[in-house]
């Protein structure tokens, strides 16, 4: 059987497959650090979470995500989890990101959408850092624009590396259930933030996904795409760094970022151990920093080709590194631009605290639950 490869719209459909009759499907994140997974029912008034999944990977099994060892880990993990929570519902909604995925914003010359479906290994080649034999390739035209006096179309392109995407459908094809849907990570937040935020069409937004690899940055101007980066700064390397330093394992220096996290001169004093709080903070804020820098000249790259003003109203924080303590001001105050993390339960109905608590880990896998097989927008 194959699969039918979607990413949010983007990527054509390369293979086909529909041999469940339900429409439901599991919007499924597999990590760096995690797995999670979230089962929608649409009701007459937005969405309702029926069940989902959470586990967390073992530290050893975050180093090498390509290892043996942890495909059949997660293996393991997802037969268990489809024959038990899940056992009715065979379809799922799965995202990937990463240096096995290139995302551009590319203008193209005008042309019927069927033309560019037939010549795009030509027409996307000099944007690909990989070898276009090795790759699968999709464009979603966003709008038509003139430029330099010529009609051309502002495009979307994605390329994936195949063995990469071929692996991971092959994972779910092995669990015994089918990704009707693999779509891009950024897409699956804004996918997100676009159910829950009637304002997603009238402003411009700098996400950051900060998750345990990768951090996924992404400006949109008035809903479209026009900047998407993956950078790979997340919070495993920061737990690494602390364990380095304080010589530590890997779970008490995660224990320490999470008891500290940013923190300020004049909570220094009220510390038990002022010290420790004040290298731990300066560790964290060391990586934060290093994002907010890939972050400006984002910022300045986007001020360019702004069609808007380049005026971003605010930045917006999922991913498990968005929990960091006092991260929320931190950034406010380097950016000079109003911070907050996403809120999915505007149009989401749950009363889990656990489900709550942990609402920017989730941010992905409820951005690809509320995507529907043949879905294109």
């Amino acid at each position: 059987m194959e699969a039918n490869l979607d990413l949010k719209g983007i990527f054509e459909k390369i293979k086909s497959l529909s041999i469940f009759g339900s429409k439901d499907l599991i919007g499924f994140d597999i990590g760096n650090a995690s797995l999670k997974a979230i089962y929608l029912k649409k009701e007459q008034e937005g969405w309702r979470v029926v069940d989902y999944f959470y586990e967390e990977l073992s530290p050893a099994l975050r180093k090498d995500i390509t290892s043996p060892e942890r495909r059949e880990e997660i293996l393991k993990k997802l037969k268990n989890v489809f024959s038990t929570k899940f056992s009715k519902v065979k379809k799922v909604a799965t995202s990937v990101s990463g240096n096995q995925v290139i995302v551009r914003n590319v203008k193209f010359p005008k042309m019927a959408p069927q033309d560019l479906e037939k010549t795009i290994q030509y027409e996307a080649e000099p944007y690909i850092a990989f070898d276009i034999r090795d790759v699968y390739l999709s464009t979603h035209i966003l709008k038509d624009v003139i430029e330099e006096e010529q009609p051309k179309m502002e495009t979307i392109l994605v390329a994936a590396k195949r063995d990469f995407i071929d692996d991971r459908i092959s994972i779910f094809q092995e669990a015994g259930v089918m990704p009707v849907i693999i779509d891009v990570d950024a897409f699956a937040v804004i996918n997100l933030y676009e159910a829950n935020y009637d304002s997603f069409y009238g402003e411009n937004i700098l996400f950051l996904d900060i998750g345990a690899g990768t951090t996924n940055l992404i400006i949109t101007e008035n809903g479209y795409p026009k900047v998407v980066r993956d950078l790979f700064t997340g919070s495993n390397e920061i737990t690494n760094s602390i364990a380095t330093a304080l010589r530590v394992d890997f779970e008490d220096a995660e224990e320490l970022k999470k008891k500290y996290g940013i923190v300020s001169t004049l909570e220094l004093d009220e510390m038990e151990n002022p010290d420790e709080a004040e290298q731990v903070s300066g560790i964290i804020t060391n990586s934060i920093d290093d994002i907010l820098s890939d972050a400006r000249r984002s910022l300045d790259y986007f001020n360019t080709i702004s069609e808007t003003g380049g005026d971003v109203s605010k930045v917006v924080l999922s991913g498990g590194g968005a929990k960091l303590r006092n991260l929320i001001n931190y950034i406010h105050l380097q950016l000079n631009i109003p911070c907050e993390i996403i809120d999915p339960w505007k149009n989401i109905s749950t009363e889990d605290s656990f489900l709550k608590e942990h609402t920017p880990e989730f941010a992905v896998a409820l951005g690809l639950s509320l995507r529907r097989e043949k879905d294109t927008r």
